[in-house]
């Protein structure tokens, strides 16, 4: 014979903070041959002295009853046979349950053969069941992405060689979506065919089905699908954000939020993480309808801006990669994320970021008048948007010789503006590690270096120096930080 004790706080709508049950299984091995009566007697700790039985029941038999169901001390009817029964207490305390008290049930036979078993309120399997919404795994997040929409983005990568278009443009676009399939994943959201009823796994052959293609048949692919909350894991899907800074010429800054409910067609998040052209490509060689010049207060181009070299794919029109404004920018985004509480401790935030070279602007538009130029030209105060703060930034911050050798451009007022933003966006980073369960796998920044090295530059030793020393540096924060260049990027198909 012997007594298991286990127990389930209760709160429904006819217990009070009083009331606790208590349940037994008492096994009898092997079954009597003829029915049988067992005496029980319950007692407690001193937690639960003074408390009163309520009921005690038989569960899920009709071969074992309590002949006495409201008594602390009685007897069970066994029909012969029977080997096991559960038998619940429903008691009632002087005081509320503070969570150690303890129940004991003694069962004896005619025979005096006894056993003992104890359920305790502080036992693990005791406390209170956690609610369906704590046992979700899905946390909610952000995902930022810094994608570089320069001219020169035009040219080729060793990443998309085998695919019909070869430039970085297209391999930045798929590095985008792989990020956004990485959040929409965590959050618990996943694909669906329009059309159809069951959701498409975000596994490794769906990703790569999605993904080898062509940038524009990317795009056209993904108007096939709707993002919808992941039927599988009996949890609904966690909202998240995509942050959207594209950094060419100048700084734009977009956003949205997946929220659970109607699915989401997949021609918006295209529209969301996918570049398909540069501003040359739309504009041409003119300023002419293009809102943005006209916005930023940019200056009237000259003959310089309009000058095109023979082996240049385009213009300096469009020219330049203000790749300070964007990591500004990020971190502004990063410590409104923080103060405004918007990152709960199992959050996520991803950043991932892309180049295919140097921070750099056209001469004529960046500071030089400072002690190690030999020029005298007043950088250009290009704004980014409202939504990234509005600065005004005056100088490239950070640039590159051909061998790769790093000088930092002064700003306007003589101030190192790159390494003075690289300190505040690892500390924005820093921070935001210090409030999540977990920072080395909530918290991961990603940075890629494009390009195939066809350009008499050192890329390799530049991207060396401004990832590996004058971005990220997860040194303080225990975040997660990786940084690598085209050449290490899976063969892209279609």
């Amino acid at each position: 014979m012997s007594v298991e004790g286990f127990c389930a706080v209760e709160d429904g709508d006819t217990l009070s903070d009083k009331d606790a049950t208590f349940s037994f299984v008492v096994t009898v091995s092997p079954g009597y041959s003829e029915p049988t009566t067992l005496d029980y007697a319950f007692s407690s700790n001193k937690s639960l002295e003074g408390y009163t039985v309520n009921s005690a029941v038989i569960r899920d038999s009709s071969d074992a009853t309590v002949l006495t169901p409201g008594q602390s001390q009685g007897s069970f009817e066994l029909a012969a046979g029977v080997e096991r029964f559960q038998v619940d207490v429903t008691v009632t305390a002087d005081e509320a349950l503070t969570g150690d008290e303890r129940l004991t049930l003694t069962v004896a036979d005619q025979e005096l053969t006894s056993a003992t078993g104890s359920a305790s309120l502080a036992d693990e399997a005791c406390l209170p069941p956690p609610s369906p919404e704590d046992e979700c795994p899905n946390p909610g997040g952000r995902l930022y992405l810094l994608m570089d929409q320069s001219t020169s983005m035009l040219g080729t990568d060793p990443s998309t060689e085998k695919a019909d278009v070869k430039n970085r443009l297209e391999a930045q676009n798929r590095v985008a979506f792989h990020s956004f399939v990485r959040a929409a994943t965590e959050a618990g959201w996943g694909f669906r065919l329009k059309g159809e009823t069951d959701k498409q796994n975000f596994g490794p052959q769906t990703t790569a089905n999605i993904i080898n293609n062509s940038t524009n048949d990317l795009a056209s692919a993904l108007a096939n699908y709707e993002l919808i909350d992941n039927p599988t894991d009996d949890c609904e899907a966690s909202a998240f954000t995509v942050h959207l800074i594209k950094f060419g010429y100048v700084v734009d800054h977009g956003v949205r939020t997946f929220t659970p409910g109607d699915p989401v067609d997949g021609s918006v998040i295209a529209d969301s993480i996918l570049l398909t052209t540069t501003p040359d490509q739309i504009y041409g060689n003119s300023i002419e309808g293009n809102s943005t010049w006209d916005e930023r207060k940019l200056p009237d181009p000259d003959r310089f801006d309009f000058f095109r070299g023979d082996d240049t794919l385009s213009s300096n029109l469009y020219s330049g990669t203000e790749m300070l404004g964007a990591l500004k920018g990020l971190q502004k985004l990063l410590k409104k994320q923080r103060k405004q509480g918007l990152t709960d401790a199992d959050d996520f935030t991803y950043v991932a970021m892309a180049t295919d070279g140097r921070p750099e602007r056209r001469s004529w538009w960046d500071n030089r008048n400072w002690e190690m130029s030999d020029d005298d030209v007043t950088g250009e105060p290009i704004p980014l948007p409202k939504s990234l703060g509005g600065t005004k930034i005056s100088s490239s911050g950070l640039n590159y010789d051909a061998e790769g050798n790093p000088v930092f451009v002064l700003d306007n007022k003589g101030k190192d503006v790159w390494s003075k933003t690289q300190k505040k966006l690892n500390k924005a980073l820093n921070k935001l590690a210090k409030g999540v369960d977990d920072p080395y796998e909530q918290l991961q920044v990603r940075a890629i270096g494009m390009g195939d090295g066809s350009r008499n530059v050192d890329f390799p030793r530049i991207y060396e120096d401004l990832y590996g020393d004058k971005t990220f540096d997860p040194s303080k924060g225990n975040w997660s930080y990786a940084y690598e260049t085209s050449f290490g990027l899976p063969d892209f198909l279609g």
